[in-house]
């Protein structure tokens, strides 16, 4: 069996060097919908450095939607507990996990991972409250690599629109306004399963199930907002207790500002994305990204406005449909770049911090809109961080108790 080729010499690469491993073996606890989903890439072959070797529990209609590329060697568990009681025994061997549980108990896995040495990929978000995500990171005793699955930034639109970004071509940012209330779900989704939809065992509603994609997108452009003031309307269009529909208005320490709207129950979505600079204003709407620019001649009229036109930015290999359309792919991308980080020491899509900010942002948001008024952003690693997740879980528990 050959070697995998190594591109530097962090501890985890030795490790893989030294035992040998082509293709990692691979565990999945959450075989829901993604987590079968996942299940599927691996053992379809479409992520050729992982190897599935085990999983929790699969129903029949996963099993089905999984087809007939499934492994009979694969072994089934009753739960993560027992999968990983199984891995202490001795009786399956892993160098990777993937946690794709309700985000509520994604703590629980993400440590139980690390501290056993395995590299961990999580679906998102980090947990329900940001102390989760900063207590997961430090779990990583070993430096092992642990991501998040924030795929979106694979798609080719948004890529097209970072390099943009990153490149400065149209001087700096000044706006950013993003209505994504395309994320549409019937009344039927939210009584899918018990925990979904309640405070207690779901922790929010679209901000922290939906929208931390789009959330992450946003620091991933633009940075992490200095400040947000937030309206959550709850239970706007369906019978939950959590909110289905949000309003966020934002600030950066160098003076940009934006507004943020979601919703889970408009019929007719739209996902738009405007980011206005000094000299355009680009615009990213499905997988599609456009630029306003002025136009070389403008009239001297005092009173004449701006002559702008649009153009066409080529994005290479996008979907002309809407971006979910694109979420396959995305997963392929993003699993195989787990898959080379642990191998090669190749970067990651999005880390164990990124996962952090982004929860950070949501409590943030659920923090202003029960508070009514401006809450700031504390930085990583402060104490004013250690604070701002005291005041968060003491307001969730008021909201838990007030729902009971």
């Amino acid at each position: 069996m050959s070697k995998v080729l190594l591109e530097n010499d962090k501890p985890e690469v030795r490790d893989i060097q030294r035992r040998g491993w082509t293709r990692m073996n691979t565990a999945i606890i959450g075989m829901g919908n993604m987590g079968s989903k996942y299940a599927r890439m691996i053992l379809a072959g479409e992520v050729p450095g992982l190897k599935l070797t085990a999983v929790t529990r699969v129903n029949e209609e996963r099993l089905k939607a999984i087809g007939d590329v499934w492994d009979e060697n694969v072994k089934v568990y009753h739960s993560g507990e027992d999968l990983l009681a199984a891995f202490d025994r001795g009786e399956i061997e892993l160098e990777a996990l993937i946690v794709v549980t309700p985000h509520i108990s994604h703590e629980t896995f993400v440590k139980a991972g690390l501290k056993r040495g395995l590299h961990v990929l999580c679906d998102k978000p980090a947990g329900v409250y940001s102390r989760q995500a900063r207590e997961m990171e430090e779990a990583n005793v070993h430096g092992r690599v642990y991501g998040y699955v924030f795929h979106q930034r694979t798609y080719p639109a948004y890529a097209a629109l970072k390099k943009l970004v990153d490149e400065q071509r149209y001087g700096k940012l000044l706006r950013v306004n993003w209505i994504v209330t395309d994320w549409f779900r019937p009344e039927a989704y939210y009584h899918s399963e018990p925990w979904r939809a309640k405070w207690s065992t779901d922790g929010g509603g679209t901000l922290l199930n939906q929208c931390p994609h789009n959330l992450d997108l946003l620091v991933w452009l633009c940075g992490m907002p200095e400040s947000v003031y937030a309206w959550c309307n709850e239970g706007r269009y369906h019978s939950i207790e959590v909110e289905d529909d949000a309003s966020i208005m934002m600030r950066w320490e160098n003076g940009v500002t934006g507004i943020f709207v979601a919703a889970t129950g408009e019929r007719c979505g739209v996902n738009r994305l405007e980011l206005s600079f000094e000299k355009a204003v680009i615009r990213c709407e499905d997988g599609r990204v456009r630029v306003l620019e002025e136009d070389p001649v403008q009239s001297d009229d005092m009173y004449a406005a701006i002559r702008c036109s649009w153009k066409e930015i080529d994005v290479s290999g996008a979907d002309a449909n809407a971006p979910a359309d694109q979420a396959p792919a995305a997963y392929v991308r993003l699993l195989k770049a787990f898959s080379a980080a642990c191998s090669k020491g190749t970067p990651l899509i999005a880390d164990s911090s990124d996962a952090r900010n982004n929860i950070m942002l949501i409590n943030a948001m659920y923090m202003s809109s029960w508070t009514r008024s401006e809450v700031r952003l504390p930085k990583q690693d402060t104490p004013e961080e250690l604070a701002f997740e005291q005041k968060y879980e003491e307001l969730l528990k008021t909201k838990i108790e007030s729902k009971s």
